[in-house]
């Protein structure tokens, strides 16, 4: 019988330039997390000292995250685990793991993959957009009101 060994942390590669790939990085930076979020930008010459097959995995195609248990992801299972981590998330992960479910998040996960940098120009999205958002980022105490 095999043993799991317990996640203790997520890699995640993404691409510096994509202005959507940034902003889901704020996303996630604010989101509570069951294990430490990781991100490297996949063209550092740091993400090649974690992953030296990263290149191999296509990141500027697909998402691609590495478990520091040593299991390694890229597409939807990569999106899926990403949210897996999330603690507001997991809920999600697990239904878009089941079977009826797969089929669809492949698609939407290519398909945001395949024209994230289009999605990025189009919703004026840039990585210096998405670091204001990190850097100004306050939490609600309860008083925070929409008009």
């Amino acid at each position: 019988m095999k043993t799991l060994k317990p996640m203790n942390q997520l890699t995640i590669f993404y691409d510096q330039k994509c202005g959507v790939c940034c902003q889901v990085k704020a996303w996630m930076q604010h989101q509570p997390a069951y294990v430490p979020l990781r991100f490297l930008a996949f063209d550092d010459p740091t993400a090649l000292e974690v992953l030296p097959e990263l290149p191999s995995l296509d990141p500027a195609g697909q998402i691609v995250v590495a478990a520091d248990t040593g299991e390694v992801y890229r597409g939807a299972d990569a999106w899926i685990t990403c949210l897996w981590t999330l603690r507001n998330w997991r809920g999600w992960a697990k239904r878009f793991s089941r079977p009826e479910w797969k089929p669809l998040t492949h698609r939407l996960c290519s398909l945001i993959s395949g024209n994230r940098l289009r999605l990025s120009e189009l919703l004026k999205l840039t990585p210096e957009s998405a670091a204001k958002l990190t850097t100004s980022r306050t939490e609600c105490q309860g008083t925070c009101r929409l008009d």
